[in-house]
């Protein structure tokens, strides 16, 4: 999800978020090397979740994951590393489990 600008219907406007794209996905919990690197880097890592290298994804965008038993489990995007740099066709995508 990417946030945008919603028109509040009295000629403010509010910030939210607006569903960008659905794809597959496949994720994973992060190791306890990484999560602490990450800690020691000021960042607080808790999965990395794949998808194909051609969907345009940004920091600071949001995305949802449906699971069956936890409902919908959200997740902050902080670090992307592209399929070039990996040699593959899927983008790395470095996130924090937003718990509500």
């Amino acid at each position: 999800m990417r946030r945008t600008e919603i028109a509040d219907g009295y000629g403010g406007i509010t910030e939210g978020w607006e569903n960008y794209m659905t794809v597959w996905a496949s994720i994973e919990p992060i190791s306890s090397n990484r999560r602490y690197v990450a800690q020691q880097m000021g960042q607080v890592l808790t999965h990395t979740i794949r998808i194909r290298d051609r969907f345009p994804i940004k920091t600071g965008w949001q995305i949802q994951i449906p699971d069956a038993r936890l409902g919908s489990r959200l997740f902050e995007v902080i670090s992307i590393t592209d399929a070039e740099h990996l040699r593959t066709f899927y983008m790395s995508i470095d996130c924090r489990e937003i718990i509500a």
